[in-house]
């Protein structure tokens, strides 16, 4: 998301762990929200809210939610 309101492409890493079994957890994604890699038995599920970002009045887009 960043990268469109950038208007530049953007790459990113996220680290973590699976809740239930503690393994580790790493997947790679663009600002065209492509995955590149992801860890092995991982099935992330990735979403855009229906939100126009250039027309919130909140503070916060937590706050829209």
């Amino acid at each position: 998301m960043q990268g469109q309101l950038r208007n530049r492409p953007l790459n990113f890493s996220i680290t973590s762990q699976c809740a239930h079994s503690g393994r580790p957890l790493r997947i790679e994604i663009d600002s065209a929200l492509k995955l590149h890699s992801v860890s092995a038995g991982a099935d992330p599920y990735i979403f855009i809210p229906g939100i126009d970002l250039g027309n919130i009045e909140e503070e916060s887009i937590i706050e829209v939610f």
